[in-house]
């Protein structure tokens, strides 16, 4: 598995380069307003009421760090 793992390397180095546009501007924006409302301990359900997202979505936010 090793091996493996060793020749795919390069391939993660290519994706794993940030996005840019409209759809990653969105997530990073949202990204910030959860973090923001959990830095003042909202809630998680009550950040879903907020910013009209889903809980999961929510969750999500939560566990990515910055």
């Amino acid at each position: 598995m090793l091996k493996e793992v060793a020749a795919h390397s390069a391939c993660w180095a290519k994706a794993s380069r940030p996005q840019e546009g409209p759809r990653a501007q969105t997530t990073r924006q949202r990204w910030y307003q959860v973090h923001e409302l959990l830095q003042q301990r909202v809630v998680l359900l009550e950040c879903t009421r907020r910013l009209h997202l889903s809980l999961n979505t929510i969750k999500r936010y939560a566990r990515e760090l910055g």
